[in-house]
């Protein structure tokens, strides 16, 4: 089983952000560890072994003192197979802390650079300086953490090319052996998207997404960091295990407010949001529920299809009681986005940029399985 902890705080809440983060000059950490050692407690019973991977996201996980990240993971049942990763900012990273976290067993590091351009860096409210991103992944190297990858955006609004491609030459020129790439959302409520339905900034165009997708992918997997999932690019053996596992639908906890989880007998949970809520609760759930089988088909596609190993649609129906419509099917292997074969389907090369609208229409398409409907429905 996997374990995802959710550690709400930031410094600064991103104008682009629409996660569960919380503004606190001072967040109650040994509380919170407290809390979430109790609420891992609560559900140890589900597990048979030692956690597969643990990830500590946010929020900004970083800002959690090493002293309570150690107190914290040594609850947990992890072993030397375990990957421990760690989301990180740079400007919140000391050497010491670093070393300190290997320590503790932290051995995959994510670092949230979003860009390397001082023209940007401003918009997107990032709390470090351009210099401090390099000097970040250069340390972090220096610590030990060969599993180190880097977040960035693009498809700013007020973006252009050249800004995106000098990002994309400072990754390359850092060797990274993972990347993390992401076009920017505009999403409901954010300061972004407020600017931009007022006319004070300007949205990026689809064509200048695609373009700058397009550029991305070319150019990392010519450097040897193929992508394995729309925007998730490695170097062979250094893909986040704990991400690839939630996309072929493993089991894990969700721990920490916000969090959400999918236990063994397919009920997902979901933690209530706000940290004091979360600390004060007996029980911090506050929603569990097990999909219908046609539910569980479309997270299977919504998670599945963004990979590039795909569905095995034979699984697919056995597991939901669910297929696609086989028109549905021939349509999009006749548009060039989609490639069947061995039972298998994925999307092309075409198909990833425009995988949102795919898994649309595959989802309309899902249809009762002859054979495998009524033992899906049973389970």
């Amino acid at each position: 089983m996997l374990a995802y902890i959710h550690i709400p705080w930031c410094r600064i809440h991103c104008p682009y952000c629409a996660f569960n983060v919380h503004v606190d000059a001072k967040p109650p950490f040994g509380r919170f560890v407290d809390r979430v050692i109790k609420e891992f407690q609560g559900k140890s019973h589900l597990l048979d072994g030692p956690l597969e991977t643990v990830f500590l996201g946010g929020g900004s996980p970083s800002l959690l003192p090493s002293d309570e990240l150690a107190r914290l993971l040594v609850a947990l049942p992890i072993d030397e197979k375990t990957e421990v990763s760690m989301e990180a900012n740079p400007g919140e990273i000391t050497d010491n802390e670093m070393n300190a976290w290997r320590a503790a067993g932290v051995n995959r590091l994510s670092i949230g650079v979003q860009t390397f351009q001082r023209s940007l860096a401003p918009l997107l409210a990032r709390g470090h300086t351009v210099a401090e991103s390099r000097r970040t992944v250069e340390r972090a190297k220096s610590a030990g953490f060969q599993k180190l990858s880097i977040d960035l955006i693009f498809a700013c609004p007020n973006q252009d090319f050249d800004a995106f491609q000098a990002d994309l030459d400072t990754v390359l020129a850092l060797e990274m052996t993972h990347v993390s790439l992401y076009g920017l959302t505009l999403e409901p409520g954010t300061p972004i998207t407020r600017a931009v339905n007022t006319g004070r900034l300007t949205a990026a165009s689809p064509d200048f997404w695609r373009d700058c997708y397009d550029a991305a992918v070319a150019q990392l997997e010519s450097a040897g960091l193929k992508r394995y999932e729309i925007s998730n690019f490695a170097k062979p053996g250094y893909e986040c295990l704990h991400n690839t596992r939630t996309w072929e639908g493993a089991s894990y906890l969700g721990l920490g407010p916000g969090a959400h989880g999918l236990h063994p007998d397919g009920t997902r949970t979901l933690n209530v949001s706000q940290p004091e809520e979360y600390l004060a609760r007996q029980d911090p759930s506050i929603a569990r529920e097990r999909p219908t089988p046609k539910q569980r088909a479309i997270d299977r596609l919504l998670s599945g299809l963004r990979t590039t190993r795909g569905i095995n649609l034979e699984q697919l129906a056995f597991d939901t009681g669910f297929s696609l419509n086989e028109p549905c099917l021939r349509g999009l292997e006749r548009g060039g986005v989609l490639n069947r074969q061995s039972g298998h389907i994925r999307l092309t090369p075409n198909g990833f940029p425009v995988a949102d609208g795919i898994i649309s229409r595959l989802t309309e398409s899902l249809e009762p399985h002859p054979t495998f409907s009524y033992s899906a429905e049973s389970r």
